[in-house]
This record gives structure tokens, sequence and C-alpha cells, in this order.
């Protein structure tokens, strides 16, 4: 059988994407630590010393957030601020360790006012941490926590993080889960910062034993449908939570001791629907081991499957997991349709069960038609339509032309502009769909996309495409009359 070009590449591009949007993004590190070393040696040692104590200090108060550490951040801040708001107007993006070391006050001041910040917020003082969040928003956007280890913590991106993961516990330490909500996102590190938070909660509760909370957090992301400012379903980070601190993922004591805590909550909470949901993810993390037990991959699928029917379609991520079986079996196109379907009617607005239809569609001889066909079928319902648009943001641009090839422009744009209005306070979705935009010639959706964002694009997303995101956020076309890439017209 003559498969088509890219009936191939397009799984793998699929299956890459959709984990790498699920399972987050690289850590900033520092450059070699000779270069650091040497370039900290050229400084006088009184410099020096002044900055390494500054970090030293500031690094200490992050750690401990302690609010008896209050008045000396407080003084070390009327120390450095003076200096560090004149270098503040220089520095218009994220500087190398070297670059760093010469505008030490400006870096200095966004770890102190961070470990400020932080100990404020985890104490619940969040009126009192509006001052220093504001000067490390407006003045700060940049700076840096220099670790001993010679890594670097992004100051604005471990704020946003604090901020979504401190509001999370007091809601799940008040029992108010069922009117939380997350903010519009204010920067291009709060998509990151709110599923992190959201797995991170799920995680800690499950390590401290506090069981009740985490079933509250639980059960009301899930009954409540609960998403982030993008759209992302909040169920879904929870649940990933359920592993060993990053860390000690390389543990086998580490997961062993999760699934211990796991089989404690499902024994303390007998009647939790998400506990047993959090035990397939589970074993789905450590499926060599229930291999090893059933005897047979073949086995340990079908086990696998035989619970997930008994919770049934409680959570999109049931189907969501018997189509992964469905698949590993390597069954019939029409069996993994069929729970495709039932999926598709009950939960229309969870992107990963389409991803993955289509990506055993691309499988097939003539994927990319059938992939093609999916995508109109999508665009073209209204409980559906944001979906195509969703799932185009996550790829490569050269699976989005061929996906679009011959995709009516009509139905594009609709399921654009529909995917914009459904996370309008998501910066993080208005960079990805700006790229789409780009990819597909339609300035116009594009510029839109962008207004809001200015300055603040994702330089990682936009890599080699920087001319673009300066141009849409400036709302500048590349001509009047700019031809459609796709469909018709």
């Amino acid at each position: 059988m003559h498969l088509p070009r890219y009936s191939l590449f397009l799984p793998i591009v699929f299956l890459t994407a959709w984990a790498g949007n699920m399972w987050g993004q690289l850590q900033l590190r520092s450059p070699d630590h000779v270069t650091q070393m040497k370039q900290r040696e050229s400084l006088p040692a009184e410099a020096r010393q002044e900055h390494d104590d500054n970090q030293k200090a500031a690094h200490y108060w992050y750690e401990s957030r302690n609010p008896k550490n209050l008045p000396e951040i407080d003084a070390a801040l009327a120390r450095v601020l003076p200096n560090a708001l004149r270098q503040s107007a220089w520095i218009s993006e994220v500087p190398s360790w070297e670059e760093a070391h010469r505008v030490q006050a400006y870096h200095d001041a966004g770890a102190i006012l961070l470990a400020r910040c932080y100990t404020l917020l985890y104490y619940g003082r969040e009126n009192e941490a509006k001052e220093s969040i504001k000067l490390i928003n407006d003045k700060f956007p940049h700076a840096l926590l220099l670790r001993p280890d010679r890594r670097v913590i992004l100051v604005r991106r471990s704020l946003r993080y604090h901020m979504h993961a401190c509001a999370i516990y007091r809601a799940i330490r008040e029992r108010k889960m069922y009117d939380f909500e997350f903010p519009p996102e204010m920067d291009e590190h709060d998509a990151w910062a709110q599923e992190r938070a959201a797995e991170d909660m799920a995680m800690l509760r499950l390590r401290e034993g506090d069981f009740d909370g985490l079933d509250h957090l639980a059960s009301q992301a899930r009954l409540r449908a609960l998403k982030t400012a993008d759209g992302e379903w909040v169920s879904d980070a929870i649940y990933s939570g359920i592993h060993p601190l990053e860390g000690e993922s390389w543990s086998a004591a580490a997961w062993d001791e999760m699934g211990g805590r796991l089989d404690e909550w499902r024994e303390k909470k007998p009647t939790s629907v998400d506990a047993r949901i959090a035990n397939v993810i589970f074993t789905l993390y450590r499926f060599k081991g229930e291999v090893e037990l059933a005897g047979s991959t073949k086995e340990a699928l079908l086990k696998l499957r035989r619970t997930v029917e008994e919770i049934g379609p409680v959570s999109p991520q049931m189907p969501f997991i018997e189509m992964i079986v469905s698949i590993a079996l390597e069954e019939r196109l029409d069996q993994i349709a069929s729970i495709y379907q039932k999926a598709q009617k009950k939960f229309p607005d969870y992107t990963p069960t389409h991803m993955f239809m289509l990506m055993r569609l691309a499988a097939e001889e003539n994927g990319e038609r059938h992939c093609r066909s999916m995508l109109r079928e999508l665009a073209s319902h209204e409980e559906t339509v944001e979906q195509a648009a969703r799932i185009l943001t996550c790829l490569p641009e050269k699976s989005v032309m061929v996906l679009t090839e011959g995709l009516p422009l009509k139905d594009l744009r609709e399921s654009m502009r529909a995917l914009l209005e459904s996370a309008p306070g998501s910066s993080h979705l208005r960079n990805r769909l700006g790229l789409l935009a780009v990819f597909v010639g339609q300035d116009d959706i594009g510029m839109e996309a962008m207004r809001t964002v200015g300055g603040r694009w994702e330089r990682k997303l936009w890599s080699g495409r920087e001319y673009h995101a300066t141009r849409l956020t400036e709302r500048q076309p590349i001509q009047a009359s700019v031809p459609a890439k796709v469909g018709e017209l």
C-alpha cells in the first residue's frame, strides 16, 4: 500500500505538538559557568560583594517566604531601587548572565521584589503585594534572580506562577473552587503559569495527604468544566499532577510513594470519581509495570479499558483514554470512530480527542483528505467551530498548509474568529492565532488577535518571524490587499 507523502509525517507532528503543549516549556538556563565566573571576577571586589549579597539574600527570602523578613526586604529595596529605576529604561529584553552583571541593581531589585511578592501572596496579603507586582510589571519585566547553581529564574514568570498558585490554594482551603475562575492573562507567561499552578496544587495536596482538598479541587474542576484563560481544561492539569516532584521523576521509590498516596485517597474517599480517574492516569504513567503484572501488553490494555468503561464518560479524559487504548490495540478505524463520535457529542470542546482522531486518520490511505474533511466538519458546526482553528494553532506551518489546502476560506476565518471570541483574555492564544494568520495569509484576523498583545509577544513562538509579530502588533499589513493562501474566496 502506498501511503501519501504526509501520512507518516502528520501523526508524529500531531502527537509531538500536543505533548509539547501538555507538558510545558523549557526552563531558561545561564551560559557556560566559566564565562560567568570570568565576568564576575572582572568586577571590582566591592561591586562583586554587594551583588552577591543582594542575590544571596533575595534567594534566601524567596525560598523562606517568612513575613518576619519583610523589614529586611524593604530596607534592601530602599538601597537598590534608585539605581535600579534608572537602569530600567535601558533594558528591553531578558539579558544574558554577562549583561545582567552590567546592570546588577536592576536584577537585584527584581529579585528582592519577587521575594517580597511571594511572601505576601503566600500569606494571603494580596493588597500589600499590589505595589510590588506593579513595579515588576512596569519597571522590572526582564529581571532575573541569579541562583547559586548558576541557573536563573525569570522574575515575572515566577511571579505569575505564584499569583495563580496562591489563588488556587486559597480557593481550596476555603472550599470555594465552586466559583473560582482564572483571570485574564497579563502577559506571555500566564498560560503556562495557570496550568502549572493547577498541576502543582494537585500534586502537593496528594503528597501532603490533603485528600479533602484534593477531591474538592478535582471534582469542581471536572463538574464545572473549568478552563484556563486560554481555554485549556483544568482537569487535565490536575490529573497530570499525579506524579513525583520534578527532581524525583527518575526515582522508582518516588513513584511508588505517589502510588501509595493515590491508594490512600481512594481508601479515604471510596466514592470519589476523581480518585478513580486519577488512578487510570497513574496507570498510564506506569504502564510498563502494568504490563509486567498482566503478563502482556494486550492484557494490560484490556484491563485498562474495563476500568475506563466502569467509570463511564464522566469526564472527557475517559473517552480520550479509551481512544488511546483502541489505537494501541490497532483496532479498526470504525471502532475508534465510534468512540470518537460519542466523545465529541458529550465533550465537543475537548481538543485532545479531536487531535487524536486526526492522528489516526492521517495514518490511513488518503489520510490528508480524511483530515481535511474532518477539519471542515468541525468548522461547519457551531458547537465545534473553534476546534478547527485551535488544532491548527498547535501545528507547524508545513502541517497547517497541508491541512488547509482546499479548506473553504469562509469556514477557516469563522473558526479563527470563534477561537478568538472563546478566550478573549488569553495573550498566549492571541499569539498562536496571530501566527496561524501569518501562515494562511489572513492579516486582518492576525492584527485583531495581536491588538492587545503589544510588545510582550512570545519570543520563542515567533522565533524567525519577529518581523511579523512586530508588524501585526503595530497593525501594518504587508500590502493593501493580501491574497488568500487557502481555500476559496
